[in-house]
């Protein structure tokens, strides 16, 4: 989903689309913008291999092997201003 306005109305826009999750926020010209070069993580010449584990069964990180991170709440009111928590 793609919501386009100014930033005096984009939270409007969002709590009438029904936005509850996370959502990334993209200021000035950055959806218009043409022909840009693709960033470090979608270079073609970027190192993918690193990360990969070694056998079978291992895991690419020793911190994933321990499970997921407990979740945290946030504090009320901390999330986009005009939206009900």
């Amino acid at each position: 989903m793609i919501l386009r306005g100014t930033l005096g109305r984009i939270a409007g826009q969002v709590r009438e689309a029904g936005v509850r999750r996370t959502a990334v926020t993209l200021v000035g010209r950055t959806l218009a913008a043409r022909n840009l070069p693709d960033n470090h993580l979608c270079s073609p010449g970027r190192e993918r291999d690193v990360c990969r584990p070694e056998r079978p069964g291992e895991t690419a990180w020793p911190l994933m092997a321990a499970g997921p991170s407990p979740v945290r709440r946030r504090k009320k009111g901390s999330g986009v201003r005009g939206l009900r928590e």
